[in-house]
């Protein structure tokens, strides 16, 4: 798995990455999301969470700012896809789990 994902997909001022914490199996990971805007350390307060209807603990999206929505389905490289987005239920972080497809 890679290490690090940087989230380009549109030109923006924050810094988004997914960052490795770590592997489920040999063809999967679960990152943390990180994204950098200047005084706000919180995604909530610049982001938009989409919550999955059938159960509020699962996260249909993110949809940062003037950078690209994240979401199940989603490639951060053409090898790569994300199977699920949640909040850690202690300390609130964004995860993603991110699997091979090749």
């Amino acid at each position: 798995m890679e290490q690090t994902f940087k989230l380009v997909e549109r030109e923006s001022p924050q810094i988004k990455e997914l960052r490795l914490l770590y592997e489920d199996t040999e063809k999967s990971g679960v990152y943390k999301v990180f994204s950098q805007w200047p005084g706000y350390p919180s995604l909530d307060n610049y982001g938009r969470i989409l919550y999955n209807q059938n159960d509020p603990d699962k996260i249909d999206g993110l949809d940062f700012d003037g950078g690209p929505m994240i979401y199940r389905g989603y490639k951060p490289d053409k090898h790569n896809i994300i199977t699920d987005i949640y909040r850690d239920k202690t300390t609130y972080e964004f995860l993603v789990k991110v699997e091979k497809v090749d």
